[in-house]
């Protein structure tokens, strides 16, 4: 028995090798399963190398995660984006600051328009004033520089009062998103995270 528990304790973890149903991952009826079997289950493992400390379990299975090369298997288990799709949202975001920047000196009626609709496109949500929590700041800066991000609110009343490009892009994006939500329902482009 020792034996056997040895030798499937050391065998390799292959992306080769294909995921098993359940009655194939518990075949000799262990009904406490791999988290809570009494002598060989990991949570008993964590809950012995963490020595009560939440911090140190979180770090223990960190280091399992790593140690066994799963993290690309777990995104998409944890709802997170693959480093491809992250890279390829890195690059369309890109894209649109580029042309963004490009566009903002808005020489022509034409380049105005096209800047307008690609703040838009990138533009949060406003949720209410003065709402520190979320993206409005970061991409304020994310399309202009951390230096000189876009501006945003009014200008003054000395200067019009009008609101400025990035200002309308946000009020524009917020009444789509209402919108979408109201023809759709649920809208990926309404997350609760769009606020400033």
């Amino acid at each position: 028995m020792e034996g056997e528990i040895w030798k499937r304790r050391r065998k390799e973890i292959s992306a080769d090798k294909p995921g098993r149903t359940q009655e194939q991952r518990f075949p000799r009826g262990e009904r406490d399963g791999p988290l809570h079997h009494w002598r060989r289950g990991l949570v008993g493992a964590v809950q012995d190398w963490a020595d009560g400390s939440k911090a140190d379990a979180a770090t223990l299975v960190f280091m399992l995660i790593e140690e066994l090369d799963l993290e690309e298997e777990l995104r998409p288990k944890l709802n997170l984006l693959t480093i491809r799709d992250t890279e390829t949202a890195v690059y369309v975001a890109e894209r649109l600051r580029d042309a963004i920047r490009v566009n903002s000196p808005c020489s022509t009626e034409a380049q105005r328009k096209e800047y307008l609709t690609g703040l838009t496109y990138g533009a949060p949500t406003r949720k209410q004033e003065r709402d520190k929590s979320g993206m409005i700041r970061r991409v304020a800066e994310f399309f202009g520089t951390p230096q000189k991000p876009l501006r945003r609110g009014n200008r003054s009343k000395k200067q019009g009062g009008r609101p400025f490009a990035f200002e309308r892009a946000i009020i524009q994006r917020t009444e789509f998103d209402a919108a979408a939500v109201r023809m759709l329902g649920t809208h990926r482009g309404a997350r609760t995270r769009d606020s400033q």
